[in-house]
């Protein structure tokens, strides 16, 4: 009886962690449509008026370590916007499908690298290659993150508690972690 109560136990211990390893968020690739309908539902963002959506162009980045070095990427569709005080929320997004998934992992980590990796406080979960997310919590009254999956990579920022509140329903509703 002893034997069978230690399987019994162990069996139950192995099923416990596999659940609770089952329970870590995944970042998925939302689609252009699903985030833009996400824009004007949660943060009541009209197109032209908010943010620009544009298909087949040139994203640019910067090397933070060396701003004279630059990148370039080809993307098949690219969203950027900021409230400018249009509306009661005050958000920047930028929403990119990059023509390549390798563009978008090395546009991931060379973000993640610059703003994430050496910041002790920010929460992160990332491999190299994989999806992955970065959260900075020292955005006083505010929030910040930057998802990755595929070929997507999408930053929000929120500078107002009125924001948040929109950004994290956003986030909630595509079941992304918001902290």
């Amino acid at each position: 009886m002893k034997i069978f109560r230690k399987v019994l136990s162990a069996a139950l211990v192995a099923t416990m962690l596999f659940s609770l390893t089952a329970c870590g968020k995944k970042v998925v690739k939302i689609d252009e449509d699903d985030f833009v309908d996400a824009l004007e539902d949660n943060i009541e963002w009209e197109e032209h008026q908010q943010y620009v959506y544009i298909e087949d162009t040139t994203v640019y980045a910067t090397n933070f370590e060396d701003p004279d070095d630059s990148f370039d990427y080809d993307a098949d569709v690219y969203i950027s916007g900021m409230d400018h005080g249009e509306t009661d929320y005050s958000v920047y997004c930028q929403y990119i499908i990059f023509d390549d998934e390798d563009d978008a992992d090395e546009y991931f980590a060379n973000y993640y690298e610059a703003m994430a990796e050496d910041n002790d406080d920010a929460s992160k979960k990332y491999k190299e290659g994989e999806s992955g997310y970065f959260i900075d919590i020292n955005v006083e009254d505010g929030f910040h993150g930057v998802y990755y999956a595929e070929d997507m990579v999408f930053e929000l920022r929120a500078y107002n508690e009125e924001s948040v509140k929109a950004v994290k329903t956003m986030l909630k509703d595509f079941d992304l972690p918001t902290k």
